[in-house]
Order: structure tokens, then sequence, then C-alpha cells
């Protein structure tokens, strides 16, 4: 009415708002992005892992201190921002497509602490994007690419990631949990000394109680003992009773248990899962064998993967080699078989799946639909055996080979043996 100017935005006086509303988490939110565009600018990129900790710690601590000389904080603001530069350190890139991971600048890999590669990136290089150490037909490792271009510590840290043959995308997971899911528990355990120094919680927390234990001794009349001879008599205490639990858990591990294999049900067909992995040869073998309802071979495959994957990761490739397989033989009610538990509980969803076959079992759930009837069961070792011999003849082959109704000579016994009796 007047002509007078509104004003929507209070000016602010020595980088303080003048004017404090109701809400002080909304009024002093500019602190959060102060906070992270400080810490993403070029400095970054050129700081060691160590350098870039000490950047985060220095940012958080020395942003908000003028503001809070002048401003007591609300306790949920303070506790984002202390978060915020966690929560940052702790998260990698998962591989799906590699579209969108830069090779030399984020954390992609396997490898704690720093999951980025330390081969030194060249000035003429064409190789930008992960995406581009990765084969668009085959969706596996450009293999020669990748040692022809990395040092050998990323050459294995790189081919011991599985890619899923059915595509994924890539997808930021928090790094200090196998399953990729933040926590506060993980994320504290990112933080403990006790990281660095492997056992010396516990061996810390039990001297303490050895000196609790001393001086209760003393406080009722008893004769203390010197300094030594309670840190080694807790100490002491401590490797015996770590002793105990593993000698029990060996013996329930041994606990033997007689298993066999068993004929599918009439028109169903059993497919039979297994890997093997090649350490000194940094290889991997992949087998998988077809069997009707009369236990008579359909087919069956042997497969070496130059790759060194670890026991989950060959384990989840069997799986996902089965199913694809058994689709391209035409099978279309099967029960999947392989002697893997982890895979089995991570497929049906019973279980936290590794961050490293995540993509697997949805690239496995995805070719499920297209069976008429699948069931994806578990059986021990004893009940898998055709499955592992032939796992193991991997490693003497060239590539893969594959049979079509005949059963390799070298596991026909192992064959019969599983259907005598029905």
């Amino acid at each position: 009415m007047f002509g007078a100017q509104v004003i929507r935005a209070h000016e602010s006086y020595l980088g303080l708002p003048s004017l404090v509303g109701k809400s002080k988490i909304n009024t002093f939110a500019q602190l959060k992005q102060r906070v992270e565009n400080k810490v993403s600018g070029w400095k970054e990129k050129l700081l060691s892992s160590a350098g870039k900790e000490v950047l985060i710690k220095a940012v958080a601590q020395a942003v908000p201190s003028y503001t809070m000389s002048c401003f007591k904080l609300p306790n949920k603001l303070c506790d984002e921002l202390t978060a915020q530069a966690l929560v940052r350190k702790g998260l990698r890139w998962q591989v799906g497509n590699g579209e969108n991971i830069r090779i030399w600048r984020d954390k992609w890999l396997p490898t704690p602490k720093t999951y980025k590669v330390v081969t030194p990136e060249k000035s003429n290089t064409r190789l930008t994007m992960v995406c581009d150490l990765i084969d668009n037909e085959s969706k596996e490792w450009k293999v020669d690419v990748v040692r022809q271009n990395f040092l050998a510590q990323d050459v294995d840290a790189i081919l011991s990631i599985p890619l899923s043959v059915n595509g994924a995308s890539d997808k930021i997971v928090w790094a200090e949990n196998r399953n990729g899911r933040f926590s506060v528990r993980s994320a504290y355990k990112a933080q403990k000394w006790s990281d660095l120094l492997p056992g010396m919680v516990e061996r810390t927390v039990m001297i303490c109680w050895g000196i609790w234990k001393d001086w209760n001794e003393i406080c009722h009349g008893g004769k203390g003992r010197p300094g030594r001879a309670v840190v080694r008599s807790a100490l002491m205490l401590l490797e015996e009773y770590q002793s105990v639990n593993e000698s029990s858990e060996a013996v329930q591990e041994s606990t033997p248990m007689t298993v066999k294999w068993s004929l599918p049900p009439q028109g169903w067909y059993k497919v039979n899962v297994d890997g093997a992995v090649f350490t000194k040869r940094k290889q991997t073998g992949i087998r998988v064998i077809i069997r009707d309802d009369t236990g008579a071979m359909v087919a069956a495959i042997s497969k070496k993967m130059a790759v060194p994957f670890g026991a989950l990761e060959m384990e989840a490739k069997a799986m996902e080699t089965g199913v694809r397989f058994a689709a391209e033989v035409g099978v279309r009610d099967a029960i999947f078989e392989g002697d893997s538990l982890s895979v089995y509980n991570a497929v049906h969803g019973s279980g936290s799946a590794s961050t490293a076959i995540q993509n697997i079992v949805t690239g496995i759930l995805r070719q499920a639909q297209g069976f008429r009837m699948f069931v994806l069961s578990h059986v021990k070792r004893q009940g898998n055996a055709p499955a592992h011999a032939l796992a193991q003849y991997a490693g003497q082959l060239e590539d893969y080979v594959t049979w079509l109704e005949e059963c390799p000579s070298h596991i026909e016994s192992m064959c019969a043996q599983d259907v005598r009796g029905f």
C-alpha cells in the first residue's frame, strides 16, 4: 500500500544471519552446504587418502566454529555436521555397468581404506570410465586391457569384482558393511582405532579387568601383584578363552553328515552347480550338470575363468552360469542346487547379500522369470560330488567344454552312484 519493499531473505552480517527465527535448523542449514563445498573442492583431488581425512576433519571443525562461538546450534545440526564427513568417507561405488564410475578418481575397488586404484594415470590414456574396461557383449572384464594398464595389485582387485551377465547399474554403497547398507554400529567401528590394531580392544579390556581384579583383592586384605604379572595373567586368560572357542568351532564344523543326491520330480530337471578357486593360478573353475527325473545326463559344462574370484563370488557366478545354461538348453521346470548356503540365502532373501554378489543375485532372479517352474535348493558338498569334480576339471581347460546327452567320462561313476538305489 505504501510502496515499502518486502524483504524475503534477511541479509547476513559478518557471515552470520541477522535474524534467527524459530527454527534454528533451517537458519543454519547453510553450514552443511558450506562443509560439502569445501570438501568437494579442487584441493581434494591433489591429496592422498590420509590428507583427505585431515581435510575433512579440519573443514568439519573449522567452518562452523565462528558461528558456534556466537550461537548455540541445535544438537541435531551438530550431529548432521559430524555425520556428513563420516558418511562421505565411508561411501564407495559398486560396479554395475561402470558408466558412472571414474577409474582414476572414484572409490570402486574392493580394497579397504582407499578403495581406489594405486596405478598412476597415464597422460595419454583413453581409459576414463570403468565401462571402458568391460566388454559390452560378454559383460566381462577386458582382461588384456586391465593387465596392460594397471599395476599387479590393481589387476587382482579389478578382476576379482564379479560382473552380472544380465547387466546392472552402478550404485553407491556403504563400504564399512558387507551388505553395503549404512548402520550406526558399522560407522562407529569405522572410526575406532581398533581397526588399525586388530585385537587391541580385547587385550585392553582384559588388562583393565586384571587391574580391577587385583585392586579388589587388595581392598579385601589380599596381596597385590606387580603390574607385569597382572598383564601377563590377563593376556594368558584371553588366549585360553580364544583357543577354547576356536576348538569348539572346529569340532562343530567337522561333525560328519551323510547327504545323498536326490532325483527331481517327474517331468522336472535338476541343475547342480559348483565352482573351484585356483588361488595360485588366480583362476576360477565353474561347472554345471543337468539331469532329468531318471538321473540321466542331459547336458553339462565345465568352464575356466582367468579371474581371481573369492569363494563367495565364484559360487554366485556358478549359479548364474547354471541358470543361463539351463535356459539355453531349453529346460523349463528345474531345481537349481548348489552347496553355498550364502548364495542360497541371498537369492531367497533370507540373508543380507554381500555387495560383491548383489548384482549377480539380482540377475539370477531376473533370469528365473523365464522359467515355468524355478526352485533353488541347497545341498551339502557330499550331495554335489559330480559338480565339484567337474569344477576341478576346469583347471585343465583353456576355456570351456560342453557335453550334450552324454556324461563326462571322469565323473561317470559318481553320477551312477547318485542314482543307484532309486
